[in-house]
């Protein structure tokens, strides 16, 4: 053993053998970070992670089957694609309007109604303890403040870049899966679960608003026919009741001209409802495109540091600073000496 070091000495230079006779110092400090890196991994909180997958219909073909119809009357059923298409509905979820919408919905806790942003607040230890504004459901949200505006940034920036995945669970597939982290189970549940119903509300909404706005017009034009006809209906029986002797021919013109009036109106009003029909059967067509297929279900997934990988991180850890503080404390040592010898020479 003695010949084995001293050729290690030999090899490696002076500094081998002064910090193979400091060893015990070395394994201790490794033993006792590694303690302290297995209690640090024991009392750590633990994170649950909510998953919930969904998959986005990009069916179009009803709006193909009244494109026509509706171009004859000068409207847009609008075309496939948009803004979920293809990789856009990734960063869509990610994105700010969908995150403070997620987090401004309400939440029910201990028999209250109160935004989840703030029930996250109320629960979280660093922010409970700082003066910072409160959130509630009966303000709107265009009259925040400065400061609740920058304090519900900073959690959206730490929720996107940190606690929220969303990404394809297969390249192959259209399955589109949410998974948000938290220290929280009852925050990460629900906030998953509000991202899901403003993804959806987004998707209905921007899906079906040509086809809203098509049906709202055609309404309007229904409305309005349908009044002057049976403005037309009465004007024909004021008409006739006025002129009760039929052998005056001069009184029966108008009688004509509201009959004319009236067929044309009839037919106009007529086809205005096949359209309107067919309208409404398209936007209800529309209406159901995100399948939810997975939902977070009590328990979530608890995920806890292990205490075996964080042992033998602080083990190596420790070992490497002792190594390089006795090594460093050498080289420090030898230069003060060199220093000394030069100034006696001199």
């Amino acid at each position: 053993m003695q010949s084995l070091i001293q050729k290690f000495t030999l090899l490696l230079g002076p500094s081998f053998g002064y910090l193979l006779k400091r060893w015990y110092w070395i394994v201790l400090s490794g033993i006792l970070v590694g303690i302290l890196a297995i209690l640090l991994a024991w009392f750590a909180k633990p994170n649950y992670t909510s998953r919930l997958t969904f998959s986005v219909d990009e069916d179009n073909g009803i709006a193909n089957n009244f494109g026509s119809l509706a171009a004859s009357f000068g409207l847009d059923l609008g075309s496939p694609g948009g803004v979920f298409a293809g990789e856009n509905i990734i960063e869509l979820v990610k994105s700010r309007r969908i995150i403070e919408g997620a987090l401004l919905t309400a939440s029910e806790h201990n028999g209250k109604q109160l935004p989840l942003v703030e029930y996250y607040l109320q629960q979280s230890p660093e922010e409970g303890k700082k003066k910072r504004p409160v959130y509630t459901l009966q303000q709107s949200r265009n009259t925040y403040s400065r400061e609740q505006d920058s304090l519900l940034g900073v959690i959206y920036k730490g929720l996107a870049e940190g606690g929220l995945y969303v990404g394809k669970i297969d390249k192959k597939l259209s399955i589109i899966e949410i998974q948000v982290t938290a220290g929280n189970e009852k925050f990460s549940k629900e906030f998953t679960e509000n991202l899901m119903a403003e993804i959806s509300r987004f998707y209905v909404d921007s899906k079906t608003s040509r086809s809203r706005n098509n049906v709202a017009l055609l309404q309007k034009k229904a409305d309005s026919i349908r009044t002057v006809l049976y403005g037309s209906i009465a004007a024909r029986a004021a008409i006739m009741d006025a002129n009760m002797n039929p052998t005056f021919q001069a009184p029966m013109a108008g009688v004509q001209r509201k009959q004319t009036d009236m067929a044309v109106l009839t037919a106009a009003y007529g086809e205005i409802l096949k359209n309107l029909e067919g309208a409404k059967y398209a936007l209800a067509k529309e209406t159901p495109l995100v399948q939810i297929i997975d939902v977070p279900i009590y328990p979530l997934k608890k995920k806890k540091p292990s205490r075996l990988i964080y042992g033998l991180a602080g083990g190596i850890i420790g070992s490497l600073c002792a190594l390089f503080f006795f090594y460093f404390s050498l080289l420090l040592s030898t230069q003060g000496a060199t220093e000394k010898k030069q100034l006696v020479e001199l």
